[in-house]
């Protein structure tokens, strides 16, 4: 019947209309920086990062909130899984080369407040509940901008008891025009550049 086509009609228009709606409200916020949180670059050579990094873990407060330390491969994981055991600082690992059911197990037991340090990589930016979380350390600068958006998300989450701090090692020249952006973007409150279309929805949806 006419009328039922057009009621049909009216629920599929708002239906999309409410579908844009809900997407746009929740997105103006993904692609720009926390606002609450902390930003610091620190240039340095590759051979210096290590130290600094100790120096940063052994510094903090037994109060001070778990720390991620993010690094761009798994091997990077692995190898300063090993440097922290030398240096007795207790932690967790968690890389793509792992089972799903270690990194669940991984994953559960960081969420626990078993251990406050995780050595990661990408894995850990996205669908971790880190409202523990005060400091991430990215030891591996990150290769996009959206990269950085996420692990700095990981800080200052709702039900935090600090705002937190996101620390960057800045070893290579093609990083520090990524810098630049950040810190333009953090200075200015405005969104990263490149960033304004992610995750919103096309003219087409339907």
């Amino acid at each position: 019947s006419i009328s039922g086509s057009l009621k049909k009609s009216v629920q599929e228009i708002t239906r999309t209309i409410l579908r844009v709606k809900y997407m746009e409200a929740h997105t103006q916020s993904l692609h720009r920086l926390p606002p609450h949180v902390q930003q610091k670059f620190v240039r340095l050579k590759g051979r210096d990062k290590l130290p600094e990094l100790l120096q940063l873990l052994k510094e903090r407060p037994s109060s001070g909130g778990a720390v991620l330390i993010f690094c761009n491969s798994a091997s990077t994981v692995n190898w300063l899984g090993y440097i922290l055991d030398d240096h007795r600082i207790k932690h967790l690992r968690l890389q793509g080369q792992m089972s799903a059911a270690a990194r669940a197990g991984i994953f559960a037991s960081f969420q626990k407040s078993d251990v406050s340090v995780l050595v990661c990589t990408d894995l850990a930016s996205r669908g971790l509940d880190t409202s523990s979380v005060q400091l991430v350390v990215n030891y591996d600068f990150p290769d996009t901008l959206q990269d950085y958006l996420h692990r700095a998300g990981r800080v200052g989450r709702v039900g935090s008891k600090a705002p937190g701090a996101v620390v960057s090692f800045v070893t290579h020249r093609w990083d520090v025009d990524l810098v630049r952006k950040i810190e333009t973007a953090a200075r200015k409150r405005t969104g990263l550049p490149g960033m304004d279309s992610i995750n919103k929805p096309s003219p087409n949806a339907g």
